[in-house]
């Protein structure tokens, strides 16, 4: 799922379009107030629709509903269909039915590449529970890939309104236990 902080929106303003089904003319009330953005900003010799008032009683009751909210996210769907074998054996069939982890890294700076006590890779500090891990150098592949994404504005607004928190588990401070 893609989440956007930013989005165009394709309302239909019902009290409009209430008017334009009886036939009424709606008063100009002012000019269009420019929310910037869009093809405003890049082709402002374009005419823009005045700001209008209700004509008919019932485009007055639906003032100000419209029929969408700005696009903010993007489900993305993955599937596949139930195969026989092994994920080996499909991919080799039919060279597909596997996920370019590689190609979908989420770039980082180098971190340290953690080794659990087993030997085998960890990709971060938290996993293999209390066992604990050891660093075994620095790697600068990219993070996991998500199933979230946020594009910039909608982590900027995140960020704003949830702040940044050490990493590690949430607890008390000292002063709050008794």
């Amino acid at each position: 799922m893609w989440l956007y902080g930013s989005g165009f929106c394709k309302n239909h303003d019902v009290s409009k379009a209430i008017d334009q089904a009886a036939g009424a003319e709606r008063e100009i009330i002012g000019p269009s107030s420019r929310h910037g953005g869009g093809s405003s900003d890049i082709f402002p010799e374009r005419g823009s629709e005045p700001i209008t008032a209700p004509a008919t009683e019932a485009a007055k009751k639906w003032e100000g509903f419209g029929t969408a909210l700005t696009p903010s996210f993007e489900p993305i769907v993955l599937a596949r269909k139930p195969f026989k074998g092994s994920v080996a054996d499909n991919v080799l069939k039919f060279g597909t039915g596997a996920l370019n982890i590689d190609g979908c890294r989420i770039e980082t700076e180098s971190r340290p590449l953690r080794i659990g006590h087993d030997g085998k890779r960890i990709n971060t500090l938290y996993e293999g529970g209390f066992g604990g891990s050891h660093s075994a150098g620095v790697t600068d592949q990219g993070r996991w890939p998500k199933n979230c994404i946020l594009d910039e504005a909608a982590g900027e607004m995140l960020d704003a309104a949830v702040g940044e928190r050490k990493s590690g588990l949430l607890l008390p401070e000292k002063s709050e236990i008794k």
